[in-house]
């Protein structure tokens, strides 16, 4: 029987060998814009220096040297936590089997990232759930479920819910979180010589149960809408595919489906963004990319 510590290792490797997948992409995927008539993105250059942050697995095994007392978590052990985090959803759910449907959300996450404040080093990935949601973790580690991408229509959508998530990790949401619930109280440390990875696993375990149970803050959600739309926007994206996607999604909600549930208050998100858009004059003149939405994601096999 594995253990929580091997599984968390054997992970590791699936996230490097997602993350490795950009080494083997065209650095230009512009050129065969879809719907809507919008320019066609040039991908070029936003891929270098992407990793998954050095993840240290020689240590793995060792015993770790149990702490007393709280963890003062600073913008430096971000990537830390995140890279806990995401073992710790990719153990929850996998990810998907899929390279070229991985390599396209790289890309597309990358794009919008690089006109982000924090451009470069994001890591991106598909989780393998029909669970419609997407989630973000200090760090720069950003994840879209296969459920999510299947209820999506073209590129924009994709591009700004992968803004969504981007937003909050500009704005540090999930770190606040993490210092307001102190999830890092009793925790398991590593000896100095241990990974470093190691010694966040109680709080990555601690977010990842909040990130998958519970729900950001309005204020928190406003927010990361507002920063995502101005991303997309920057990145060539009509935002009008944020809109589009929460709309569909109010709808199934109404229905008695529980789909995004982690993301509240849809209601007041799609007032505001509407308001933002209609302020930016930029609805409706962005890159939609429909058809090579549905030629890398397979949609079009199954419409």
């Amino acid at each position: 029987m594995k253990t929580h510590r091997t599984v968390r290792w054997c992970a590791t490797g699936t996230l490097v060998a997602m993350a490795a997948l950009v080494a083997t992409v065209p650095l230009n995927m512009g050129g065969c814009g879809g719907g809507g008539g919008g320019p066609s993105l040039d991908f070029s250059g936003v891929t270098k220096g992407l990793n998954v942050g050095g993840v240290d697995v020689g240590q793995a095994g060792k015993g770790l040297q149990q702490m007393g007392g709280a963890l003062a978590l600073s913008p430096h052990d971000e990537n830390a936590v995140g890279q806990e985090v995401s073992l710790a959803l990719t153990n929850k759910y996998g990810v998907v089997n899929d390279e070229k449907l991985t390599r396209y959300v790289i890309l597309v996450g990358s794009t919008v990232a690089y006109k982000s404040p924090m451009s470069r080093h994001w890591v991106f990935g598909v989780l393998n759930t029909d669970e419609v949601n997407a989630f973000s973790s200090p760090g720069k580690y950003v994840f879209v479920t296969r459920g999510a991408i299947q209820q999506m229509q073209d590129e924009s959508e994709l591009a700004c819910v992968l803004a969504h998530e981007i937003g909050h990790v500009n704005r540090h949401h999930g770190l606040d979180i993490i210092k307001q619930a102190n999830f890092a109280q009793g925790f398991n440390t590593a000896a100095q010589s241990y990974s470093r990875v190691s010694q966040y696993a109680p709080v990555a375990d601690g977010f990842v149960k909040f990130l998958t149970e519970n729900a950001w803050s309005a204020p928190q959600e406003f927010e990361a809408d507002a920063f995502g739309v101005k991303y997309a926007i920057a990145a060539g994206y009509d935002p009008d595919g944020l809109l589009n996607f929460l709309q569909r999604v109010r709808q199934k909600q109404k229905a008695g489906l529980k789909l995004m549930s982690t993301h509240p208050n849809i209601d007041d998100r799609i007032r505001r963004i509407t308001d933002q858009i209609s302020a930016s004059g930029a609805g409706g003149r962005g890159a939609v990319m429909k058809e090579r939405f549905e030629q890398n994601t397979g949609k079009h096999q199954s419409a």
